[in-house]
């Protein structure tokens, strides 16, 4: 490390233009950047149940992806409702149905005003009033774009075209799969001895639905909705008391594909544009995962400067210099650029975890500058009085082996997250630590480069708020602190210890009281859209379904009407009044469509909705159904959802409702699905089977996860950090002790969640490893001063108050920097970022306590030595790494 600071004072302008020049090119990867909340992000593709939901979907569909709008007005039945509801499905219909053709003319006519005059929104959209749906789309783009502005001059016509051919991009994905609601919906007819599919609103030539307009109309258009019984709390809803129909439903269907968010973006804008005509309330999990999406977009953009003006400010308590403040806040900026810059090039997509990442680098990146800085402010005088490059490369060849050292420790301790088998903590685990290791790199460059050039400064750094201390020197409330925990070290270090065990003792009891949770709902708060518009979902049976298939045992055993009864007996189960405990709102399977074609070939006769006797019959009715075939895989679209290509396995989704003002935790879904499990296996005669797969399997699948990571994670990262301190300071007895102070923050930790329900989820999960990432750098810091006092034959007394008097200042400024930095999260609106913030700041506290009080306590209570016996000189000789770094 000697050489390489060398390196730097030597040749400091290279090096910092260098480093400018990584950073200006890493910071183009950072408009990379993309979110994703799906589960897609979180489970480990390997996943026995996770490859099988992949495999029902290739065969199904997409069916667990969907979203469920509620649509309603002061009263549904009248024109202007049904031209309101048409206009917005018609939006809808462009990402569902390309038209090559229309959109490049629609591109080139609005390419054709891009002639550098400037225009009004009123101008543009005139200039589209034939074509409808593109004048609106426009309206909804400049909207966004430009808000009310009136004026659009040629700088904006651009930003608008280019807006318009995103938008072309995205419709020619055609993302969107199905369509469903009153005004697309289709029903069986039997007419003519032939079974087909009509359109509950009909079109005319020139393709355009023909709305009801008067009351007559919208009595027949009603008649069509009751008809058939499967349309109740899927195409509408009905006022409990007055069973009248006031609500319409509105199911998207979505494609699978793991980039969903600019389509859920986009499918919210189109409803959304359409509010004041109609009432429209959208959910589902593509919504869900667009709100956190949102939340953490604007929590990155409003919390991150308020971290770093935080930690800047701590940063000025610290030195109270510009130079004290500039030069660590610049490597917090730079450290921030480098990763995320990095992540945008390795298509590393930011999520719940992930998004931690710029705090935690500010929060690294702060305690290296503030040791690097105040050793700096220490050996000024003997900087002046040795010249400045030698004094430099003294003062800074010594911090930065320990800054080096500690940043290793945490570099491990972060890259043992790479164990993990849920995706995103692995990936954050390698981000992170490849993070660590940029932060070390530019504050042990960076800030000897510039200490080199900049002018010489005979300020001492000991920052504000000084007075004067008994023994007549000036001292910060930081150098306060710590002589009143060396004192409570040396003199009470018996009563400590004792306190910290009971302390432990009862966070273990809060331990034991941990439950894991990875559904989503729970991120969010109470009075949030997400969960305050849940009951307007549950109207069409809520916005989850669990998937049940169920094999018939043959080919074609589906046409047997004896398994199409053990259909409707499972559903009648799922739905029985006895069974309430299971949340199941509706269940749908191809028996439902096969008593619809009953009765609509027996001229539409309520009695016969029922399954037929006859195996031929029904043959006859999947043979004589008039339907597309868009894939030709021998299954009408229609059907494709519910039965396989063979007609041997038939699919029954259940939708689940959450109970009322709450919603399902992780472990509720799992006794459900359990319940069902243990039925279906009881209860189907041979050769019938069945499996249950969809979101809610994945959903405890990942709690699972969560749980076996965090074991074998926190385990991992023990005992590395374990080994290395050992092979560090030539002592085992080192390594036992330096787990102390981060064993009991992470036990403090896991008490708190414990003992306030706080659930163990993929975001507190890896706080864990940023306590014993980052809290290892204060023990590190305190046992190498530790020992280089001791070295110089101190007493334990005198060593302890010589260690805390000159480290004691620098750990508690850069636990400062970081409680304050992680604190502010706790004014997010999203959950998970609050209890992260709240919950690291605590930790912190914890890790800080645990170095300045707990571990200088247990050396004196116990009496430990932690120099290296001559006996072990020779061991030693071959394992001790520390003479890389010249840590001697």
């Amino acid at each position: 490390m000697d050489r390489y600071i060398r390196f730097v004072l030597r040749h400091p302008v290279p090096v910092l233009a260098a480093l400018l020049a990584v950073t200006i090119g890493l910071g183009f990867g950072i408009p990379r950047l993309q979110f994703d909340n799906s589960l897609d992000v979180m489970m480990p593709k390997e996943d026995r149940e996770y490859r099988f939901y992949k495999k029902i979907i290739e065969t199904y569909g997409n069916i667990g992806k969907f979203i469920v709008a509620n649509t309603t007005a002061d009263s549904v039945w009248t024109p202007r409702f049904f031209v309101a509801l048409d206009n917005m499905i018609t939006d809808l219909e462009e990402y569902k149905s390309f038209d090559e053709g229309r959109e490049r003319a629609r591109l080139r006519a609005l390419g054709a005003l891009l002639d550098g005059k400037e225009l009004t929104r009123a101008g543009v959209l005139d200039r589209f009033k034939d074509d409808p749906p593109f004048q609106r789309a426009l309206s909804r783009a400049i909207t966004r774009l430009y808000g009310d502005a009136d004026r659009l001059g040629p700088r904006r016509m651009r930003g608008l075209y280019r807006d318009s051919a995103r938008s072309y991009r995205l419709k020619k994905s055609e993302l969107i799969d199905v369509i469903m609601s009153p005004l697309t919906a289709q029903d069986i007819s039997g007419r003519d001895d032939a079974l087909a599919a009509v359109d509950l609103v009909e079109k005319d030539d020139e393709g355009k639905r023909i709305l009801p307009k008067s009351d007559g109309d919208f009595a027949a258009f009603e008649k069509k909705l009751r008809h058939n019984p499967s349309f109740r709390a899927a195409l509408y809803a009905e006022d409990p008391a007055t069973g009248r129909i006031t609500d319409f439903g509105l199911h998207l269907r979505l494609k699978d594909t793991r980039d969903l968010g600019e389509i859920s973006d986009e499918i919210w804008r189109i409803l959304e544009s359409h509010h004041g005509e109609l009432s429209v309330t959208p959910h589902g999990i593509p919504i869900v995962n667009k709100f956190m999406n949102d939340y953490m977009m604007k929590d990155l953009k409003t919390f991150l400067p308020l971290v770093l003006i935080v930690v800047a400010f701590v940063f000025f308590l610290n030195f109270g210099t510009l130079r004290g403040v500039v030069l660590p806040f610049a490597t917090l900026v730079i450290a921030d650029i480098w990763i995320m810059g990095l992540m945008g090039y390795l298509n590393i997509k930011l999520n719940m975890i992930s998004t931690s990442l710029p705090t935690l680098m500010v929060a690294v990146g702060s305690s290296y500058s503030i040791h690097i800085l105040n050793q700096y402010y220490i050996d000024l005088d003997d900087i002046l009085k040795r010249g400045r490059k030698e004094g430099l490369r003294r003062s800074m060849g010594h911090i930065s082996v320990t800054v080096l050292l500690a940043g290793l420790t945490t570099f491990f301790g972060f890259l043992s997250l790479a164990t993990n088998q849920i995706t995103g903590i692995r990936e954050w685990g390698i981000s992170s630590a490849i993070g660590v290791l940029f932060a070390v790199i530019i504050a042990t460059s960076m800030i000897p480069a510039l200490l080199e050039i900049l002018p010489r400064n005979a300020h001492t750094g000991r920052g504000f708020f000084t007075r004067a201390a008994a023994n007549g020197r000036r001292e910060t409330p930081a150098d306060a602190v710590s002589r009143f925990l060396s004192g409570l070290a040396v003199n009470h270090s018996r009563a400590v210890v004792a306190i910290t065990v009971a302390i432990a003792l009862a966070a273990l009891v809060g331990l034991s009281m941990i439950r894991v949770e990875t559904s989503v709902l729970t991120y969010f708060k109470k009075d949030d859209y997400i969960r305050r518009t849940i009951p307007e979902i549950q109207k069409y049976g809520g916005a989850m379904g669990v998937n049940m298939l169920v094999d018939s045992g043959s080919p074609d055993g589906i046409k047997d009407p004896a398994f199409l009864r053990e259909l409707d007996r499972i559903s009648e189960w799922l739905l029985s009044p006895e069974n309430a405990d299971l949340y199941i709102s509706r269940a749908d399977s191809i028996s439902s469509i096969v008593k619809t074609m009953h009765r609509a070939m027996n001229n539409d006769d309520p009695a016969l909705y029922r399954v037929p006797d006859s195996a031929a019959t029904i043959r006859e009715y999947f043979e004589i159904f008039s339907g597309d075939d868009s894939d030709f895989d021998g299954r009408i679209d229609e059907f494709e959802p519910l039965l396989d290509e063979d007609y041997r396995t038939a699919m029954i989704f259940a939708k689940i409702k959450s109970p009322e003002d709450n919603f399902l935790y992780t472990t509720d879904l799992q006794e459900i699905l359990d319940n069902i499990d243990t039925y279906l296996k009881k209860t189907l005669p041979a050769p019938y089977s069945a499996r249950i797969t969809g979101e809610p399997r994945i959903i405890i699948a990942l709690s699972s996860y969560v749980v076996q990571g965090q074991l074998m994670s926190l385990l991992l990262s023990l005992i590395v950090v374990l080994v290395i301190v050992i092979l560090l300071f030539k002592n085992w007895k080192a390594g036992l002790i330096s787990l102390i102070p981060i064993g009991f923050a992470v036990t403090i930790s896991f008490g708190i969640m414990g003992w306030f329900g706080i659930r163990l989820d993929t975001a507190t999960a890896i706080i864990a490893g940023i306590t014993i990432g980052i809290g290892i750098d204060d023990t590190i810091h305190f046992l190498n001063t530790y020992r280089h006092f001791r070295e110089r034959r101190l007493g334990v007394d005198e060593t302890i108050r010589n260690t805390l008097a000159i480290s004691g200042k620098a750990i508690i400024y850069t636990s400062l920097a970081l409680i304050a930095g992680f604190s502010i999260l706790v004014l997010s609106n999203f959950k998970p970022i609050v209890l992260f913030g709240l919950l690291v700041s605590i930790t912190m506290i914890a890790t800080t306590m645990g170095a300045l009080l707990i571990l200088p306590a247990v050396i004196k209570a116990t009496g430990v030595s932690l120099e290296k016996s001559a006996s072990e000189s020779r061991f030693w000789k071959y394992f001790y790494i520390g003479r890389f770094f010249n840590f001697d």
